[in-house]
């Protein structure tokens, strides 16, 4: 027998919520199985196909396939009650049962079953955040569970209910303030439809389109309750269907995704798939025409597809200092033009800057620098289609005014989302012995929400791990950067356990132990099972 697989990441709900969880596959589009495993032990699990959840397991059950069709109407109870009853002494699936019987068809059954796979992950919102989860990466933990059908349920939709389950209301309030007092407006891009919104919800993405106000008037308007104002614009914002500078497309931009429920389905539900989807597979809705989600301002290209041949470009160092820089520029700065620029003097420096960085014109010995050029060059066009379009412009002035306007900016936010994820991947790697990757994934969740201070934490005690135990005799002059950083952290929160402990560690490594004791005295009054503070609070006591 094979051993069991190992987890490739993870932690608790408290640190990364459900719905942070179900954005991170979706974004990445990552197969595996998640498991959950509440307070009680008691465990559920849901694995994903191409980042769409398409099987679920929940103890107790929830929504059996008997109350589902029944609730579809697509079975009256007497019929089912002589199924269940055949079912029962043959140990067979009750649905391949009914299939096979003509009671009803293979497409009820799938959509019965999509609505299933979004009823238990509906569930699991609202298991306690002491709740810890396991994400295996690669493995179908639930493959004899059940069918063989993957039956992806619409996971946008799972996203707005997981907001409206208020499973992470903390972290809404934190993002909702990183907006400022911007503008805000929906991304071309955004698949808002399959969100599954309702009366009320759509009426505030309504007015996002049609007056694109800043949040606090948005609020002000009273065109919804303001929790329900907040939550869709935190459910806009982590699925990047915002527009708040150029950074990612929206999560499942430019997929084929389940679609919005039919009218009258209970929330969520999965459109129902077609009659003949392959076992195994998993099933899409249809994709919405483009133009239904494009404006007509951005129809307008006034940009000729060849530039004007190239005289005198760039070198290799303006090429590399330009592509490193790239992600910190404003659209301003990128095309050197200023704020009341007009439409043809855009078009001008368009020509202008074509001339040097596009891509077919780079000669053949800078041939290996194609890839940031062309990076370069979309960029520019990027600035170009939203400086020359008015309405398009003073949008991005506001952002700009907002402090923001740069792809790292949109980037910033977007990895907010997602990096605390991350960063239980790290603490894995750490514990595996890969303190390289481990390091990497920190700086990561560090630069993308420098507010939280467990990631500070962790990066200063790495990187203290990796300079090793001081020399003799340069004990004072080791870890001073690292101790500088964890008392930053404990500056701000006094109480925070962890850098307390290393703290402690590393200033007894340095020959400071009275200062030491003190970390550790604190660390082990925070929490008395801290097993080492506790031991060397002992040993100090025992030497007198």
């Amino acid at each position: 027998m094979s051993p069991p697989p190992a987890p490739s990441a993870e932690g608790t709900l408290h640190k990364t919520p459900l719905l942070h969880l179900l954005v991170y596959a979706l974004d990445r589009r990552l197969a595996g199985t998640t498991t959950l495993s509440d307070p009680g032990g008691t465990e559920h699990a849901v694995y994903f196909h191409d980042g769409l959840p398409c099987k679920a397991r929940t103890q107790p059950g929830v929504a059996p396939l008997d109350e589902t069709l029944i609730a579809m109407g697509a079975l009256d109870a007497g019929a089912l009650a002589a199924s269940l009853h055949v079912v029962s002494q043959r140990r067979l699936l009750h649905g391949q049962y009914l299939v096979s019987q003509g009671l009803i068809t293979r497409t009820t059954l799938m959509a019965a079953l999509c609505r299933q796979v979004a009823a238990k992950v509906g569930f699991m919102f609202g298991l306690p955040p002491e709740t810890s989860y396991a994400f295996f990466e690669g493995e179908n933990l639930l493959a004899n569970w059940g069918g063989p059908e993957l039956t992806p349920c619409a996971p946008l939709a799972l996203v707005m209910s997981g907001v409206r389950a208020g499973g992470c209301d903390a972290r809404l309030e934190q993002t909702l303030a990183r907006l400022g007092t911007a503008r805000l407006s929906l991304s071309p891009q955004a698949r808002v439809e399959l969100l599954g919104l309702d009366e009320a919800e759509t009426e505030v993405v309504g007015w996002l389109r049609d007056v694109q106000p800043p949040l606090g008037d948005l609020i002000g308007s009273a065109v919804a309750p303001e929790p329900v104002v907040k939550q869709v614009v935190y459910a806009l914002t982590i699925a990047r269907c915002l527009e708040l500078g150029a950074g990612r497309p929206p999560v499942g931009a430019g997929r084929t995704l389940p679609g919005r429920p039919a009218a009258g389905a209970a929330r969520p539900a999965a459109a129902a798939p077609p009659d003949q989807a392959p076992t195994g597979a998993p099933v899409a809705g249809p994709e919405p025409a483009a133009a239904a989600t494009r404006p007509a301002a951005a129809a307008a290209e006034p940009l000729a597809a060849e530039p004007v041949a190239r005289q005198g470009g760039p070198g290799r160092e303006e090429i590399e200092k330009k592509h490193a820089g790239l992600e910190d520029v404003t659209f301003f700065d990128l095309l050197g033009v200023d704020r009341e620029v007009s439409a043809e003097q855009v078009e001008s420096a368009y020509f202008r800057l074509a001339k040097s960085w596009h891509p077919d014109r780079l000669p053949a010995e800078l041939g290996d620098l194609k890839p940031k050029v062309e990076k370069i060059f979309a960029r520019i066009h990027e600035a170009v289609r939203t400086l020359s379009d008015d309405a398009k412009r003073e949008e991005y002035i506001r952002v700009v005014d907002a402090g923001g306007g740069t792809a790292r900016d949109q980037e910033r936010v977007a990895r907010a989302v997602d990096s605390a994820l991350e960063f239980q991947k790290a603490e894995i790697l750490f514990k595996r012995g890969d303190v390289e990757k481990a390091e990497v994934l920190v700086r990561r969740a560090v630069e993308a929400d420098p507010d939280q201070p467990e990631y500070h934490t962790f990066l200063a005690w790495i990187e203290a791990e990796k300079l090793g135990l001081p020399q003799p005799g340069q004990e004072m002059r080791h870890y001073q950067k690292q101790l500088r950083a964890l008392d930053k952290v404990i500056e701000k929160e006094p109480k925070y356990e962890r850098a307390l402990f290393y703290r402690a560690q590393l200033l007894k490594r340095r020959g400071e132990h009275e200062k030491a004791i003190e970390d550790f005295h604190k660390a082990t009054a925070l929490n008395p099972r801290n097993i080492d503070a506790a031991r060397e609070v002992r040993l100090f006591k025992m030497r007198g």
